[in-house]
């Protein structure tokens, strides 16, 4: 999990995210899309996480 650089979630992430969160498949593809113009390397600082 989070090593593959497809551009997408995988179908299975998603599923585990949309069954064990409240957000809705949109919102996580959002800000997982978000996450990778960001953050292009798939890796945040702990700066930019705080």
């Amino acid at each position: 999990m989070g090593n593959a650089k497809s551009g997408a979630l995988s179908k299975e992430v998603l599923e585990d995210l949309k069954t064990n969160t409240r957000y809705s498949e949109e919102e996580l593809c959002r800000w997982y899309e978000s996450f990778q113009r960001q953050c292009p390397d798939g890796r945040i600082s702990r700066a930019e996480f705080e």
